[in-house]
């Protein structure tokens, strides 16, 4: 295999990496629940708080079997780490996290060994104080390595929003069937949605929202039905360049 083709393969593959912190697997006393801890971290602070999600969306991103996947979400469950609530129409199950309590673990843990300096995670400026109070060193420790978690975490909403937005971007010229002028107010859309995702203002779902939303305008009975869904982003999202009409 050529090295351009190894290249193109690896780009594929590692489009989407998985953030994995030991320090959950030390607390779930398993690396299968920790991997499953990390991701639901990971979905908490995307979706700012409890979010839904299928177990099979979760079997494929961690490449995990369903028995594997059901088994870690049972020993979180049991351990208190996560509440859930299950629906039928469609499958699917809301994650909350007990937060107050994992750091509570976290912190004992610290307080008995050295775990603190070596794989710490978020905490509030209360928490990090009872643990680093009497230790400047593992102060400076906390503060560099939860720049790395906080790096790695903007990296992988970064990929997340990239594949988002081409999907978006696919999806929009596949019901539109944009001309060359049209894509230009299009792609302008495109980079209002990323930049409300990446400053917090809406979550990540806006793209599939959006998608919706133009599918909506075209089974519509409006004679500018591209018109229709740029109204709508703009009433959903405040988006507010003027644009030029667009052809019915």
């Amino acid at each position: 295999m050529r090295k351009c083709e190894v290249e193109n393969l690896l780009r594929k593959v590692l489009v989407n990496p998985v953030a994995y912190h030991r320090i959950y697997a030390e607390i779930t006393e398993g690396v299968t629940s920790g991997l499953l801890l990390s991701q639901l971290f990971y979905w908490d602070k995307v979706m700012h708080g409890s979010f839904w999600k299928t177990d099979r969306s979760f079997c494929e991103e961690l490449s995990m079997g369903f028995g594997e996947f059901r088994g870690a979400k049972s020993k979180l469950k049991k351990l208190g780490y996560i509440s859930t609530k299950r629906v039928k129409t469609p499958a699917r199950t809301q994650y909350t996290l007990n937060k107050t309590l994992i750091f509570e673990e976290i912190s004992r843990l610290a307080k008995n060994s050295n775990l603190a300096c070596e794989n710490p995670i978020h905490k509030t400026a209360k928490k990090a104080q009872s643990i680093t109070e009497t230790n400047p060193k593992i102060t400076s420790e906390i503060t560099k390595t939860t720049e790395k978690i906080s790096s790695q975490e903007l990296l992988a909403l970064d990929l997340r929003i990239s594949a988002e937005k081409k999907l978006f971007m696919r999806e929009i010229e596949k019901i539109f069937r944009l001309n060359q002028r049209e894509g230009v107010t299009f792609a302008r859309i495109t980079k209002h949605l990323v930049d409300i995702v990446q400053e917090g203002k809406k979550d990540i779902g806006v793209f599939k929202d959006a998608i919706e939303w133009a599918r909506q305008a075209k089974a519509s009975t409006a004679r500018n039905q591209k018109g229709l869904f740029v109204a709508k982003i703009k009433e959903a999202t405040g988006f507010t360049k003027q644009e030029k009409l667009l052809s019915k």
